[in-house]
């Protein structure tokens, strides 16, 4: 007996994975051009989030993809928010499939023919093919866990009395709850449970008061797996996370509180709408908490996200806020987070220049927060698959590789303190000391705001200003040493300033030219 319900458990498990994965391969890229284009409304973030978590069937999925956004700087962390309770709204529409469809059909019959066709499709196609056999696998197990469920559940049924927990007092309630949850917590996914609830309520091993306390166990307990999954990850995952938990917590209180009425409420729209089926009933009562629970929080969305962030501060290196394992392998967003990483570095070393340029003070350059934040881009460049040559993304990968190896000269280059001294003393250098400066101005402008599109030609026409004056600047320091007019150790150091200021702006103009062909099309 109870190898039949474990069994139909991991059957149900296997074949959502399965769909799951498929359906990622299949529509993965779509659904991350979808959710990055969708969601500056709150309306159409929760919107998008129920249906790609109701195509995908795992919340799990469009919450991972969502982090991978907010890492990356496509969405921001307010836009996640809905995301996820539309996620959390799009889970339940497994209930609905074990519902209307699962409990209903005899699909033994066709589902063994989709696990064959679908085996078949895995094992003798490639790409696309190849992931369709996947999902008709994955949808044919899910058919025949929940007919081995049934199995199970009918037998258990004569062994196991929870009669004692029928009554409608919240002691009775809570210890049913507590059962959820922690049939949530070993079989990790809400979804098996609740259709594990369905299966047993259809069974008449539970009545629906018995099941709606379940569930909304079922949907507390799945906060422990994304609170586990976000043990060591990145600060946004932190944060994206316990807005998950946070939500269905929350909401599990309040409608926990409210079973006795809901129950009274469900028994009347049974009556009304003329529903035979419990499981129906149920299926209505897990959709309804989940809108429930985001018509509650849709006022306080603002508020929600302002706490989160005091309460989980950026506590790493905010030049590579950007970066998350979890994206490196979508090389589109992987391109995204590097980029937006490069330009964070850029600004930060661009900003302390004319200190070091036009003035003697020391120590004010934080160089080191810098050279770690580039050695964690090269970390995750290592993370990254390897792309095809002619591909968009990898030509955007190799821009980003110039401008990140040309930034690493400019930070050497900003070490050498001795030069920068040079450079601020020395009168002859003034006019090149002034072009850089307006490179350096030009530069900030437009990586801030990415709005001047003619700013890397101007800078380019400045680099070569510069390497003018570097040339001609030289050959004069020269003739006057050769003429007596300068003494050879201030011609020298005036001529390795010159050198000092034309390197910055040659190593500048690439890194800007690379960031331009790398940059995102708005």
């Amino acid at each position: 007996m109870l190898a039949t319900v474990i069994g139909g458990i991991g059957l149900f498990l296997l074949g959502m994975t399965l769909i799951t994965d498929g359906l990622k391969i299949v529509a993965g890229d779509k659904i991350k051009t979808i959710l990055g284009k969708l969601t500056n409304k709150i309306f159409s973030a929760i919107s998008l989030g129920a249906v790609i978590t109701a195509i995908v069937q795992s919340s799990s999925a469009t919450t991972v993809t969502t982090i991978g956004f907010v890492s990356a700087g496509l969405l921001s962390f307010r836009q996640a928010i809905g995301v996820i309770l539309g996620s959390n709204l799009g889970t339940t529409s497994t209930s609905w499939i074990v519902a209307t469809i699962g409990l209903k059909i005899k699909i033994s019959m066709l589902a063994f023919p989709l696990v064959g066709i679908g085996v078949m499709l895995k094992m003798l196609s490639k790409d696309r093919y190849a992931s369709m056999g996947m999902i008709m696998t994955g949808f044919g197990l899910l058919f025949i866990g929940i007919d081995t469920l049934q199995l199970g559940m009918k037998e258990l049924g004569q062994h196991i009395d929870l009669s004692a927990f029928a009554g409608d007092t919240i002691v009775q309630h809570f210890f049913l709850a507590i059962i959820g949850i922690i049939m949530t917590v070993i079989v990790q996914s809400s979804s098996a449970a609740v259709a594990t609830t369905l299966i047993a309520l259809s069974a008449g091993t539970i009545n629906l008061s018995q099941a709606m306390a379940l569930v909304i166990g079922q949907n507390i307990g799945t906060t422990v797996t994304a609170a586990i999954a976000c043990i060591g990850s990145t600060i946004a995952a932190k944060k994206t996370a316990f807005v998950h938990v946070f939500f269905n917590i929350v909401t599990g209180i309040i409608v926990f509180l409210l079973i006795p009425v809901l129950t009274i409420l469900m028994n009347k729209l049974t009556l009304i709408a003329a529903i035979e089926e419990p499981v129906i009933v149920l299926a209505i009562f897990h959709t309804a908490v989940k809108l429930f629970g985001i018509i509650i929080f849709l006022p306080f969305i603002e508020t929600l996200a302002t706490f989160t962030e005091k309460l989980i501060p950026e506590k790493n290196n905010v030049l590579t806020k950007y970066l998350d394992e979890t994206v490196a392998q979508f090389p589109a967003v992987a391109m995204e987070a590097s980029y937006r990483s490069v330009v964070e570095i850029t600004i930060f070393v661009l900003n302390a220049f004319p200190k070091e340029i036009n003035s003697q003070n020391k120590g004010e350059l934080n160089l080191e927060m810098a050279k770690l934040a580039l050695e964690d881009i090269r970390k995750f460049f290592k993370k990254i698959p390897t792309m095809p040559v002619n591909s968009e993304d990898f030509q955007r990968y190799l821009a980003i590789v110039h401008s990140t190896d040309h930034l690493e000269q400019i930070i050497e280059l900003l070490q050498e303190e001795y030069k920068a001294e040079i450079v601020c003393c020395s009168e002859m250098l003034k006019e090149p000391r002034y072009i850089l400066s307006e490179e350096i101005k030009i530069a900030l402008g437009w990586l801030e705001s990415k709005k001047v599109i003619e700013a890397p030609a101007v800078i380019e026409e400045l680099t070569k200003s510069l390497y003018n004056e570097r040339k001609i600047g030289r050959e004069k320091v020269l003739l006057d040493i050769a003429q007596g007019n300068l003494l050879p150790e201030k011609g020298n150091e005036t001529i390795l300033g010159l050198l000092w200021l034309d390197s910055l702006g040659y190593h500048l103009a690439r890194i800007i030219k690379h960031l331009n062909n790398s940059r995102p099309i708005d």
